[in-house]
């Protein structure tokens, strides 16, 4: 869930429990450089603006803040070395997430596990 701290720390368990060689989290590739740039500053918060591709008077906006499990997942794959790949749905895909998220506190007292 973005922007909640507890799963930021369960994607941080996770990967440092698997150990993956490859961390991939969806963002898309043209923000690269400005979101690897805003690694480097975290705990500093950062926002990337862009103009949105779709409408000429409306921007997009992505907030790297630590308490971010996606920005974690990130942090943590490049602190352990591990490749950090940027992906992206294809746009008839969107909206591909319900927004339907478990609870941040039953998350962090039953488990990830539990969430299967």
């Amino acid at each position: 869930m973005p922007g909640r701290v507890e799963f930021a720390a369960e994607v941080r368990r996770a990967i440092y429990e698997h150990k993956p060689d490859v961390v991939a989290i969806e963002l898309p590739g043209l923000f690269e450089k400005q979101f690897r740039q805003a690694l480097l500053r975290l705990p500093e918060m950062s926002v990337i603006l862009s103009l949105d591709p779709d409408a000429d008077d409306r921007a997009i906006y992505v907030p790297v803040e630590p308490a971010d499990p996606f920005v974690e997942a990130a942090r943590t794959a490049t602190e352990m070395g591990a490749e950090l790949v940027l992906v992206e749905p294809h746009r008839a895909d969107r909206p591909h997430v319900s927004g339907l998220y478990p609870d941040s506190y039953a998350v962090k007292h039953i488990g990830r596990k539990a969430f299967g």
